[in-house]
């Protein structure tokens, strides 16, 4: 997700004269002008490894910085409210080390490949990882350090060229990353379940892995990670900067909290669910509430994507290696279904979305990330025509999703 920030009036000063070699100081406020976030979606779970999705992502930060050159960077962590504070400021400085590190590696591939090294040691990345990145690079047999060079290469665009000692809000200034990169912990939650939901999650027992995904996948929207685009000229000393490095312990951010920041971020209600966007009373650190308030990229929006293998008729093969138009809000994608007969779109709202395919118009609904790959029929007279979908249970193959759609 990007945005661009509400512009701000230019500030008013009010100065004295002087006679002497007196002179009048003036600093101007630190005024984001533009965000991007990574959701948790590109994030294995509870780990800071970036999986090859983010390229696309990332291509949008591209566009995002060549329309605002020589505007600084900082990047913000957040994690969801779930296990310690002090296991989740680990975890979230974690994901905005890895995030600092891959937009750096074009211009400093070394300390990239180290910051990246450091993580994969603390996290003890293993196959899992090894195998995902093996599968992204052209040398699928490259190991160890090579593989890891090869795989920063691969995920992040040419087009991203940041210099770590010009880029950033901090310079690199600080050899931990002050300013540059940090993590807040869950101190920050964007959306706060209501008491009866949270009572729910509470009571969780072992085993109960149906619950604990549902909990998961509705927490999506707090695991985040933030990149603050600056007004150009922006710069801080790390050393007055009030948020710890990515490694520091929480007591650095504790300080920063409102005087009523522990209530703010732990409050549930009962019958509804809290969001800092409709309250602006969630977060507890009052230093990134001022700085990110009024943020397009704040808002918990709900993780749901396209993700439908279309037929003609089923269970008969799908329709493989088609081209198709995807009509979005914000504008039309040229796709191919490929051998799989699948059409995808990452992180869109909710909603029905116009899909043209082999000389037919048929609507297909965004469906939460928990679902995946779902059958998607095609009214063979729907030539030219055609209505958002509706679900069918009858009739439902044996080892198919139990809701089915269809273009009427």
């Amino acid at each position: 997700m990007t945005g661009v920030h509400a512009s701000q009036d230019t500030p008013t000063f009010l100065v004295g004269p002087s006679t002497d070699t007196q002179f009048n100081t003036a600093r101007m406020r630190l005024i984001p002008i533009a965000c991007w976030r990574v959701d948790d979606i590109r994030f294995a779970f509870d780990s800071s490894f970036i999986t090859p999705a983010v390229t696309s992502d990332l291509l949008v930060l591209a566009d995002l910085l060549s329309q605002n050159p020589g505007c600084p960077v900082s990047i913000f962590g957040h994690a969801d409210p779930v296990g310690t504070d002090d296991y989740n400021k680990s975890l979230s400085g974690r994901r905005a080390t890895v995030v600092y590190a891959l937009l750096i590696s074009n211009k400093d591939p070394g300390k990239a490949l180290g910051l990246w090294q450091q993580v994969s040691s603390t996290e003890n990345w293993g196959s899992s990882q090894q195998q995902m990145m093996q599968g992204a690079v052209p040398d699928g047999t490259l190991s160890g350090s090579d593989l890891m060079a090869a795989y920063l290469k691969a995920i992040c665009p040419d087009t991203i060229q940041l210099d770590p000692s010009v880029d950033f809000l901090a310079r690199g200034a600080d050899s931990q990353g002050k300013g540059d990169y940090q993590g807040c912990s869950e101190f920050n939650p964007v959306l706060l379940f209501s008491q009866e939901e949270q009572a729910t999650y509470d009571a969780i027992q072992p085993g109960d892995t149906d619950t604990i995904a549902t909990r998961n996948l509705r927490n999506q929207p707090n695991r985040r990670s933030m990149v603050l685009i600056f007004r150009k000229g922006s710069q801080v000393d790390p050393t007055k900067w009030p948020c710890p490095p990515a490694t520091g312990d929480k007591s650095g951010c504790i300080k920063r909290f409102w005087s009523d920041g522990e209530t703010r971020r732990s409050t549930h209600l009962p019958g509804v669910d809290r969001k800092f966007e409709d309250t602006k009373d969630t977060f507890a650190c009052r230093f990134y509430q001022r700085i990110s308030d009024g943020s397009p990229c704040t808002p918990a929006v709900p993780l749901i994507h396209i993700s439908n293998i279309i037929y003609l008729n089923y269970p008969a093969g799908p329709l493989t290696n088609q081209d198709y138009q995807l009509h979005l809000s914000d504008g039309v994608v040229n796709g191919n279904t490929g051998a799989e007969g699948l059409v995808s779109r990452d992180k869109v709202p909710s909603g029905d979305y116009e899909l043209d395919i082999a000389n037919r118009v048929t609507y297909i609904s965004a469906i939460p990330l928990s679902m995946e790959r779902i059958p998607w029929i095609l009214d063979v007279d729907a030539a030219n025509g055609g209505s958002p979908p509706s679900d069918t249970e009858a009739n439902t193959p044996a080892g198919t999703p139990s809701s089915m759609g269809t273009g009427q």
